[in-house]
Protein backbone atom coordinates (compact mmCIF):
# COMPACT_ATOMS: atom_id res chain seq x y z
CA UNK A 1 0.00 0.00 0.00
CA UNK A 2 1.19 3.46 -1.03
CA UNK A 3 2.12 5.35 2.62
CA UNK A 4 0.69 8.82 2.31
CA UNK A 5 2.72 11.56 3.38
CA UNK A 6 1.45 14.49 5.57
CA UNK A 7 0.63 17.75 2.84
CA UNK A 8 1.36 15.63 -0.08
CA UNK A 9 -1.27 15.44 -2.49
CA UNK A 10 -1.15 12.67 -4.57
CA UNK A 11 -1.04 13.03 -8.41
CA UNK A 12 -3.66 10.69 -10.31
CA UNK A 13 -3.70 8.79 -13.80
CA UNK A 14 -7.78 8.74 -15.07
CA UNK A 15 -8.77 5.81 -17.38
CA UNK A 16 -12.01 6.06 -19.64
CA UNK A 17 -13.52 3.76 -21.70
CA UNK A 18 -16.58 3.28 -23.93
CA UNK A 19 -17.48 -0.52 -24.78
CA UNK A 20 -18.29 -2.27 -27.97
CA UNK A 21 -21.40 -3.56 -25.56
CA UNK A 22 -24.64 -1.41 -25.01
CA UNK A 23 -24.20 -0.37 -21.70
CA UNK A 24 -27.37 0.07 -18.92
CA UNK A 25 -25.46 3.06 -17.18
CA UNK A 26 -24.39 6.30 -19.41
CA UNK A 27 -20.86 5.27 -20.01
CA UNK A 28 -19.89 7.83 -22.15
CA UNK A 29 -16.53 9.55 -22.30
CA UNK A 30 -17.71 12.69 -21.17
CA UNK A 31 -19.41 11.40 -18.49
CA UNK A 32 -16.70 9.13 -17.25
CA UNK A 33 -14.59 12.27 -17.48
CA UNK A 34 -16.79 14.79 -15.51
CA UNK A 35 -17.61 11.91 -12.78
CA UNK A 36 -13.11 11.23 -12.43
CA UNK A 37 -12.71 15.10 -12.43
CA UNK A 38 -15.25 15.85 -9.67
CA UNK A 39 -13.90 12.35 -7.83
CA UNK A 40 -10.57 13.78 -7.88
CA UNK A 41 -11.28 16.63 -6.57
CA UNK A 42 -13.38 15.72 -3.98
CA UNK A 43 -10.54 13.37 -2.79
CA UNK A 44 -7.91 16.39 -2.98
CA UNK A 45 -6.42 14.39 -6.00
CA UNK A 46 -4.45 15.80 -8.28
CA UNK A 47 -5.41 14.80 -11.77
CA UNK A 48 -2.54 14.40 -14.29
CA UNK A 49 -3.98 12.99 -17.26
CA UNK A 50 -6.86 10.92 -18.70
CA UNK A 51 -6.36 7.69 -20.93
CA UNK A 52 -9.25 7.19 -23.30
CA UNK A 53 -9.81 3.87 -24.51
CA UNK A 54 -13.11 2.89 -26.99
CA UNK A 55 -12.39 -0.91 -26.98
CA UNK A 56 -13.88 -4.28 -25.40
CA UNK A 57 -12.80 -4.56 -21.83
CA UNK A 58 -11.84 -8.22 -22.13
CA UNK A 59 -9.13 -7.35 -25.06
CA UNK A 60 -5.58 -6.95 -23.75
CA UNK A 61 -4.46 -5.35 -26.75
CA UNK A 62 -6.46 -2.12 -26.35
CA UNK A 63 -4.47 0.89 -27.51
CA UNK A 64 -5.59 2.72 -24.45
CA UNK A 65 -5.10 0.17 -22.00
CA UNK A 66 -1.10 -0.42 -23.64
CA UNK A 67 -0.70 2.85 -22.78
CA UNK A 68 -1.70 2.79 -19.37
CA UNK A 69 0.31 -0.20 -18.76
CA UNK A 70 3.52 1.67 -19.82
CA UNK A 71 3.26 4.29 -17.95
CA UNK A 72 2.36 2.27 -14.69
CA UNK A 73 6.10 1.50 -15.40
CA UNK A 74 7.05 5.62 -14.20
CA UNK A 75 6.44 6.87 -10.77
CA UNK A 76 5.47 10.23 -11.98
CA UNK A 77 2.18 9.59 -10.39
CA UNK A 78 0.78 7.61 -7.41
CA UNK A 79 -2.60 5.62 -8.65
CA UNK A 80 -5.14 5.05 -11.50
CA UNK A 81 -8.65 6.58 -11.04
CA UNK A 82 -11.36 4.94 -13.03
CA UNK A 83 -15.29 5.37 -13.17
CA UNK A 84 -15.93 1.76 -12.00
CA UNK A 85 -13.88 -1.48 -12.21
CA UNK A 86 -15.47 -2.49 -15.44
CA UNK A 87 -13.73 0.17 -17.61
CA UNK A 88 -10.37 -1.22 -16.89
CA UNK A 89 -10.75 -4.85 -17.46
CA UNK A 90 -13.47 -7.22 -18.11
CA UNK A 91 -11.05 -10.12 -18.18
CA UNK A 92 -8.76 -12.04 -16.24
CA UNK A 93 -5.87 -11.80 -18.77
CA UNK A 94 -6.20 -7.90 -18.38
CA UNK A 95 -6.88 -7.96 -14.75
CA UNK A 96 -3.58 -10.06 -13.86
CA UNK A 97 -1.40 -7.75 -16.25
CA UNK A 98 -2.77 -4.37 -14.32
CA UNK A 99 -2.62 -6.07 -10.84
CA UNK A 100 1.19 -6.99 -11.68
CA UNK A 101 2.15 -3.67 -12.33
CA UNK A 102 0.37 -1.90 -10.30
CA UNK A 103 1.30 -3.88 -6.98
CA UNK A 104 4.73 -3.99 -8.83
CA UNK A 105 4.82 -0.05 -8.63
CA UNK A 106 3.17 0.50 -5.43
CA UNK A 107 0.53 2.13 -7.15
CA UNK A 108 -3.19 1.79 -6.36
CA UNK A 109 -6.83 1.82 -7.80
CA UNK A 110 -9.42 4.05 -6.74
CA UNK A 111 -12.67 3.75 -8.75
CA UNK A 112 -15.59 6.88 -8.22
CA UNK A 113 -17.94 4.26 -6.83
CA UNK A 114 -15.41 3.59 -3.82
CA UNK A 115 -13.36 0.71 -4.62
CA UNK A 116 -10.18 1.63 -3.09
CA UNK A 117 -6.74 -1.11 -3.66
CA UNK A 118 -4.96 0.28 -0.89
CA UNK A 119 -7.56 -1.74 1.53
CA UNK A 120 -7.42 -4.88 2.01
CA UNK A 121 -11.49 -5.14 1.24
CA UNK A 122 -11.21 -2.97 -1.84
CA UNK A 123 -8.41 -5.26 -3.41
CA UNK A 124 -10.37 -8.03 -2.53
CA UNK A 125 -12.97 -6.59 -4.29
CA UNK A 126 -11.26 -5.40 -7.28
CA UNK A 127 -10.17 -8.82 -8.38
CA UNK A 128 -13.41 -10.37 -7.64
CA UNK A 129 -15.48 -7.94 -9.84
CA UNK A 130 -12.88 -8.54 -12.43
CA UNK A 131 -13.46 -12.12 -12.39
CA UNK A 132 -17.48 -11.05 -12.46
CA UNK A 133 -16.71 -9.28 -15.85
CA UNK A 134 -15.02 -12.32 -17.13
CA UNK A 135 -18.33 -14.84 -16.31
CA UNK A 136 -20.46 -12.32 -17.53
CA UNK A 137 -18.40 -11.59 -20.99
CA UNK A 138 -18.70 -15.26 -21.76
CA UNK A 139 -22.29 -15.39 -20.76
CA UNK A 140 -23.45 -12.51 -23.43
CA UNK A 141 -21.47 -14.10 -26.05
CA UNK A 142 -22.96 -17.37 -25.59
CA UNK A 143 -26.63 -15.61 -25.28
CA UNK A 144 -25.54 -13.98 -28.87
CA UNK A 145 -24.09 -16.75 -30.43
CA UNK A 146 -27.68 -18.62 -29.79
CA UNK A 147 -29.89 -15.84 -30.32
CA UNK A 148 -27.87 -15.46 -33.96
CA UNK A 149 -28.04 -19.16 -34.26
CA UNK A 150 -31.94 -19.54 -33.77
CA UNK A 151 -32.51 -16.23 -35.94
CA UNK A 152 -30.60 -18.01 -38.72
CA UNK A 153 -32.18 -21.75 -38.33
CA UNK A 154 -35.97 -19.80 -38.45
CA UNK A 155 -35.44 -17.55 -41.23
CA UNK A 156 -32.19 -18.55 -43.31
CA UNK A 157 -31.07 -15.21 -42.62
CA UNK A 158 -27.79 -14.20 -40.50
CA UNK A 159 -29.06 -10.52 -39.04
CA UNK A 160 -26.14 -9.10 -41.14
CA UNK A 161 -26.06 -6.16 -43.29
CA UNK A 162 -23.36 -7.47 -46.11
CA UNK A 163 -21.79 -10.51 -44.45
CA UNK A 164 -22.35 -13.68 -41.81
CA UNK A 165 -19.87 -14.40 -39.36
CA UNK A 166 -17.82 -16.63 -41.25
CA UNK A 167 -16.51 -13.67 -43.44
CA UNK A 168 -18.44 -12.50 -47.25
CA UNK A 169 -20.19 -14.29 -49.33
CA UNK A 170 -18.12 -15.51 -52.87
CA UNK A 171 -18.61 -13.35 -56.41
CA UNK A 172 -22.28 -13.41 -57.36
CA UNK A 173 -23.66 -13.37 -54.15
CA UNK A 174 -23.82 -10.33 -51.33
CA UNK A 175 -25.76 -10.24 -47.57
CA UNK A 176 -28.87 -8.13 -48.03
CA UNK A 177 -29.80 -6.64 -44.55
CA UNK A 178 -29.31 -10.65 -43.38
CA UNK A 179 -30.86 -11.97 -46.33
CA UNK A 180 -28.44 -14.33 -49.51
CA UNK A 181 -29.16 -11.86 -52.44
CA UNK A 182 -28.01 -13.58 -56.13
CA UNK A 183 -26.43 -11.01 -58.93
CA UNK A 184 -28.06 -13.00 -62.00
CA UNK A 185 -24.98 -12.07 -64.64
CA UNK A 186 -22.64 -12.63 -61.98
CA UNK A 187 -23.89 -16.15 -61.92
CA UNK A 188 -23.95 -16.85 -65.44
CA UNK A 189 -20.27 -16.22 -65.42
CA UNK A 190 -19.70 -18.70 -62.04
CA UNK A 191 -21.41 -20.98 -64.64
CA UNK A 192 -19.50 -20.51 -67.38
CA UNK A 193 -16.26 -20.24 -64.86
CA UNK A 194 -16.98 -23.98 -64.06
CA UNK A 195 -17.69 -25.38 -67.75
CA UNK A 196 -14.69 -23.81 -68.71
CA UNK A 197 -12.23 -25.43 -65.75
CA UNK A 198 -13.73 -28.47 -65.69
CA UNK A 199 -12.87 -28.32 -69.55
CA UNK A 200 -9.68 -28.03 -69.32
CA UNK A 201 -8.75 -24.16 -68.73
CA UNK A 202 -6.06 -22.96 -65.60
CA UNK A 203 -7.20 -21.00 -63.17
CA UNK A 204 -4.50 -18.30 -64.10
CA UNK A 205 -6.00 -18.00 -66.92
CA UNK A 206 -9.46 -17.94 -66.29
CA UNK A 207 -8.89 -15.58 -63.67
CA UNK A 208 -7.18 -13.29 -66.58
CA UNK A 209 -9.95 -13.56 -68.65
CA UNK A 210 -12.72 -13.04 -65.72
CA UNK A 211 -10.74 -10.00 -64.79
CA UNK A 212 -11.27 -7.94 -68.27
CA UNK A 213 -15.29 -7.79 -67.22
CA UNK A 214 -14.95 -8.13 -63.00
CA UNK A 215 -13.31 -7.05 -60.64
CA UNK A 216 -13.42 -8.53 -56.52
CA UNK A 217 -15.05 -6.72 -53.82
CA UNK A 218 -12.25 -4.67 -53.49
CA UNK A 219 -11.85 -3.41 -56.73
CA UNK A 220 -8.63 -5.71 -57.57
CA UNK A 221 -8.00 -8.02 -60.67
CA UNK A 222 -8.83 -11.63 -59.69
CA UNK A 223 -6.13 -14.05 -58.46
CA UNK A 224 -5.31 -17.50 -59.22
CA UNK A 225 -5.15 -17.67 -55.04
CA UNK A 226 -8.63 -16.01 -54.95
CA UNK A 227 -10.41 -17.82 -57.88
CA UNK A 228 -8.96 -20.98 -56.26
CA UNK A 229 -11.11 -20.03 -53.19
CA UNK A 230 -14.31 -18.93 -55.46
CA UNK A 231 -14.51 -22.07 -56.67
CA UNK A 232 -14.18 -24.16 -53.40
CA UNK A 233 -17.29 -22.53 -52.02
CA UNK A 234 -20.30 -24.54 -51.06
CA UNK A 235 -22.58 -21.51 -51.90
CA UNK A 236 -22.66 -22.39 -55.37
CA UNK A 237 -24.62 -25.88 -54.41
CA UNK A 238 -27.07 -24.12 -51.89
CA UNK A 239 -25.10 -24.56 -48.92
CA UNK A 240 -23.41 -22.09 -45.99
CA UNK A 241 -20.97 -21.94 -43.65
CA UNK A 242 -22.46 -20.09 -40.30
CA UNK A 243 -20.59 -20.36 -36.99
CA UNK A 244 -18.68 -22.66 -37.67
CA UNK A 245 -22.04 -25.53 -39.10
CA UNK A 246 -22.54 -26.09 -42.44
CA UNK A 247 -25.97 -25.94 -43.72
CA UNK A 248 -27.21 -27.91 -46.97
CA UNK A 249 -29.99 -27.26 -48.69
CA UNK A 250 -30.09 -23.81 -47.86
CA UNK A 251 -30.89 -21.89 -51.19
CA UNK A 252 -31.15 -22.86 -54.52
CA UNK A 253 -28.14 -24.57 -56.36
CA UNK A 254 -26.30 -22.92 -58.90
CA UNK A 255 -24.40 -25.70 -60.08
CA UNK A 256 -24.69 -29.13 -59.65
CA UNK A 257 -22.92 -30.79 -57.22
CA UNK A 258 -21.53 -33.23 -60.00
CA UNK A 259 -19.60 -30.15 -61.78
CA UNK A 260 -18.64 -28.48 -58.40
CA UNK A 261 -17.22 -31.79 -57.21
CA UNK A 262 -14.97 -32.34 -60.20
CA UNK A 263 -13.76 -29.05 -59.94
CA UNK A 264 -12.89 -29.79 -56.62
CA UNK A 265 -10.87 -32.79 -57.29
CA UNK A 266 -9.17 -30.71 -60.36
CA UNK A 267 -8.09 -28.21 -57.77
CA UNK A 268 -7.11 -30.56 -55.17
CA UNK A 269 -4.73 -32.59 -57.83
CA UNK A 270 -0.99 -31.87 -57.60
CA UNK A 271 0.57 -30.65 -60.23
CA UNK A 272 -2.74 -30.05 -62.19
CA UNK A 273 -2.19 -27.07 -64.59
CA UNK A 274 -4.99 -27.37 -67.29
CA UNK A 275 -4.81 -25.26 -71.11
CA UNK A 276 -3.11 -21.71 -70.73
CA UNK A 277 -2.32 -18.42 -72.77
CA UNK A 278 0.74 -16.65 -72.23
CA UNK A 279 0.47 -12.90 -70.95
CA UNK A 280 -0.12 -10.59 -73.85
CA UNK A 281 -2.10 -12.94 -75.28
CA UNK A 282 -5.70 -11.13 -74.34
CA UNK A 283 -6.98 -11.71 -77.39
CA UNK A 284 -6.92 -15.62 -77.24
CA UNK A 285 -8.44 -16.06 -73.60
CA UNK A 286 -11.44 -17.93 -73.61
CA UNK A 287 -15.00 -16.06 -72.63
CA UNK A 288 -16.38 -15.07 -69.33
Amino acid sequence: CSRIRKGYIMRMLGYVRVSTLKQIENTSILEQTKAIKQFCKLQGYELVDIIQDSDSGGKLNRNGFTCLLNRLKTDSFDGVVSWKIDRLYRGLSSMAELFKLVEKKNKFIHTTDGVDTRQPMGNYLAKQLGLLGELESKTIAERLHSGRMSYFLETGKTGKEEKNTTGYAPFGFSWVRGELAQDESKIKKVKKLYKLYVGGWSIGTLARSLSQTEQTRYGNPFTRQGLRKTLKSRYYIGQVQYNGEVFRDHHKAVISKAIWNKANKLLKTKGYQGKRIRKGGNSNLPTI
